[in-house]
């Protein structure tokens, strides 16, 4: 399969006409182009208001898989994520699809309210670090007298004490984005924003809010990769592939599954009676089921047990020719086995043991 891989990217609404996408297209897995001769290609794109739009693409070099793209007004009208994908067509047959990208559309600084600058404001950031001395000065100045104060300078994991708690408040903020740095590029992430005062990261095309960080190792693994509805369909997928029920009695054993699927299955189920008199050629007996089918429409195996007896000879049962089946159509709670002996004839007192299987539904 083909697939397109774009790292997400801002695009300004007030820009008409001047958006232009440079594509490269791919082959899955590779940096081998996908050749474009004798194609049509389309893009597909989703506004966040759930407002979808086409658009064609022009070919620029077949041979590479170069496409270009001047994005249409209707596409970057509102602010918020677009989400698209490229689709390749030789004729009506589409060829392949491409993985989602996206961009994310947003007003211009440049506004109704948008000011002149001018020289009369101070160097914000000589004025910073003069406010910073001073207050550092301040700090240092009032002693060790409050000694929560003082145990907070000091990192019992980095083994050392800082002059100041910003300081070490300063030195934890830098850990935090080296490690938030590294998690992006370790789980695929394409985008990080805050909302609503919550960090949130752009997985697969979907902003995933962080609700917690929980440690996994060296790293961190964050639960909220995984949203409730990927919990929720990977739960409806496996709900009918669990096992509801199982058990066991004197008639056997039997397996109830969610999709109301049951297996019953007995070993070494002996078939003692004898159709007719001696000198018959088929011998049988009733399996009653573990459990109850809901219906007839059940399959019954028959394999050879570990003992026979015909004549006077004890053996194995799978040591001569036989062919089994059920009697008549079994019932939901029972079904009659037998076995046809086409060389000898079954007598009085003879036995053989058969390995039953029966497959059916119980709802």
């Amino acid at each position: 399969m083909e697939a397109l891989k774009v790292l997400p990217f801002e695009i300004v609404s007030q820009d008409l006409n001047s958006n232009k996408l440079n594509i490269t297209l791919v082959k899955d897995g590779t940096l081998e182009p996908y050749t474009l001769s004798g194609t049509t290609v389309v893009l597909y794109f989703k506004r966040e208001d759930d407002e979808r739009y086409q658009q064609y693409a022009t070919i620029t070099n077949a041979a590479q898989g170069q496409i270009e793209i001047v994005l249409d007004v209707d596409i970057i009208a509102k602010r918020g994520n677009v989400f698209a994908e490229v689709a390749v067509y030789t004729g009506e047959e589409m060829k392949c699809t491409s993985q989602l990208f996206g961009f994310r559309v947003r007003d211009s600084i440049n506004n109704a309210e948008t000011h002149v600058s001018g020289n009369a404001l101070p160097d914000y950031r000589r004025e910073m670090q003069r406010l910073e001395t001073i207050l550092d000065n301040l700090i240092i100045s009032a002693g060790d007298s409050n000694p929560e104060i003082v145990a907070a300078r000091y990192s019992f994991l980095e083994g050392m004490t800082f002059t100041t708690l910003g300081d070490r408040l300063d030195f934890i903020e830098s850990k935090t984005e080296g490690h938030i740095n590294k998690k992006i590029e370790n789980e695929g992430i394409h985008g990080i924003r805050v909302e609503e005062g919550e960090l949130e990261f752009l997985v697969d095309n979907v902003w995933k809010r962080v609700s917690g960080m929980e440690p996994h190792g060296n790293d961190f693994h964050d639960p909220a990769f995984e949203t409730k509805a990927d919990a929720d369909a990977h739960k409806a997928e496996s709900a009918s592939k669990h096992i509801k029920e199982s058990g066991s009695n004197a008639n056997g054993k039997y397996i109830k599954f969610d999709d109301g699927t049951m297996i019953c299955s007995i070993k070494d189920f002996r078939l003692n009676t004898i159709n007719g008199s001696s000198g018959a050629t088929d011998i049988r007996n009733t399996w009653t089921f573990p459990a109850l089918f809901v219906d007839n429409n059940i399959i019954v195996h028959m394999t050879g047990g570990t003992a026979a007896r015909l004549g006077s000879e004890t053996q194995t049962s799978d040591s001569f020719v036989i062919a089994g089946s059920t009697r008549a159509v079994p019932t939901p709670s029972t079904c009659i086995c037998s076995v046809f002996q086409r060389e000898i004839d079954f007598f009085a007192g003879n036995y053989i043991d058969q390995h039953l299987l029966a497959t059916g539904r119980w709802k």
